[in-house]
């Protein structure tokens, strides 16, 4: 209790705002060659993009392993106190680059790839993804859909180690003010060459039970690419209240997964904390097939009743040598009788005004989940879904579009048929992948 006296008297007397005004601590002042410190019985806050610079008092005043935060007012998560580095006159390193901690990340997963990627373990997980049904319609042929490709062969290839590149470890996402549900990192990606596959690899923690949140949340990891779109790379629904882990398969984003680009994650929570590890681990090697191109079409996040996404133009260049379009599809609901989350909906995708494909993104698997799912009643997770279970990845679509897209400019649409005009809402994303 003195102790939170003194850090409230301290900042209503303004010690905390003249200890911030010279800037963050742990940073070289380049003119004087000294470091910015935060004070005796404090510690600074290294080794995270958006937390570099923050004070911190070294003793447990929040739940649990929290620790109270006097430059934000706030409790920090245990992988945020993990991060603490002593910062007092007598004692005050600076903090490490967030550069160098990425580089020396990126050496040592190229130089010892098999303490962190478990190719094998990944392939078990991803075996047991099934596929949205898809048939033709107006007379057309069937077209194959299957989840994203798994490589024949999960070794590491005939082209080197595994190359894993960390976007978060430990990141803390909440709900609050400020709003703390998204975290975004630009990333530099490996230079280009083949690759036989690229995986995303999610680990999320719940902070059960000291600040738990108990229901089934949404969660997206996002690429912004030029133009101002984006690409959704996963989709997943949390458990209610346990740890999940996900991979996901991105080798045919090979294009886009280059250069520099901002990478984003999100829940769509309103209680409690979660912690996110997020990494790519890029296996060089002969692609399952080579992709030309990626053209994001959809990345649609409350699609209601009365939404009308514009339809798309793509060109087909001369020489291509087939075309998918992928897609991620979940119908969710804000109350009344459930509608979109529990009642079967098609999704109509008309190219050039002709309709082509209709998809049906239902799950009646959501009782396999149960023992995945700790705090849910049990009848309510094996509820059947549109398109989702709680605890599991929302199921990546692959159909083939190649028999009506020659090479020219084409119109692609896609339409949610039937949406609750009073409490229906989907999640839709899109790409057209154009094969060499």
């Amino acid at each position: 209790m003195r102790l939170w006296l003194l850090v409230l008297g301290c900042w209503l007397a303004g010690c905390e705002s003249s200890a911030r005004e010279p800037g963050p601590c742990g940073i070289l002042e380049p003119a004087t060659g000294e470091v910015r410190v935060c004070g005796e019985g404090q510690s600074c806050l290294c080794g995270n993009v958006r937390d570099t610079g923050r004070c911190a008092i070294s003793q447990p005043l929040c739940s649990g392993r929290y620790q109270f935060a006097t430059g934000t007012m706030e409790c920090l998560s245990p992988a945020q106190a993990d991060r603490l580095i002593p910062s007092t006159p007598a004692d005050h390193p600076a903090c490490p680059s967030v550069e160098d901690a990425d580089a020396e990340a990126e050496a040592d997963a190229e130089s010892d790839a098999d303490a962190s990627y478990d190719a094998d373990a990944e392939a078990d997980r991803g075996a047991d993804e099934a596929t949205p049904d898809v048939d033709a319609v107006d007379g057309d042929e069937g077209v194959e859909d299957s989840t994203t490709e798994d490589a024949a062969d999960d070794g590491a290839g005939d082209g080197g180690a595994p190359v894993e590149i960390i976007v978060f470890a430990g990141e803390e996402l909440r709900a609050g003010t400020p709003d703390r549900r998204t975290a975004a990192r630009d990333i530099g990606f490996p230079v280009p060459r083949p690759f036989e596959r690229i995986v995303l690899e999610y680990d999320l923690h719940t902070a059960c039970p000291v600040l738990c949140d108990p229901l089934a949340r949404v969660t997206t990891v996002r690429l912004d690419v030029d133009g101002g779109r984006t690409i959704e790379l996963l989709r997943a629904v949390t458990p209610f209240g346990e740890d999940a882990s996900w991979v996901e398969d991105l080798t045919y984003l090979a294009p886009v997964l280059q250069l520099r680009h901002r990478v984003s994650v999100f829940i769509d929570t309103t209680e409690g904390a979660y912690e996110v590890d997020l990494r790519f681990v890029f296996t060089p090697g002969t692609p399952p097939r080579e992709v030309r191109s990626v053209t994001p079409l959809l990345d649609e996040t409350a699609w209601t009743a009365t939404s009308d996404p514009a339809e798309q133009i793509v060109t087909v260049p001369f020489g291509a040598a087939g075309a998918a379009l992928i897609y991620r599809l979940t119908g969710h609901a804000t109350g009344g009788t459930g509608c979109d989350e529990t009642c079967a909906r098609t999704a109509t995708v008309t190219i050039d005004g002709v309709p082509r494909l209709e998809i049906a993104p239902w799950r009646d698997d959501c009782g396999d989940f149960v023992a995945d799912n700790p705090l849910g009643d049990p009848a309510v997770v094996a509820l059947a879904r549109s398109g989702w279970c709680p605890a599991d990845l929302v199921r990546t679509g692959v159909s083939d579009v190649s028999a009506w897209l020659a090479s020219d400019d084409h119109f692609i649409d896609l339409t949610i048929n039937d949406i609750d005009p009073a409490t229906g809402s989907w999640r839709a994303s899109m790409v057209l992948v154009i094969y060499r």
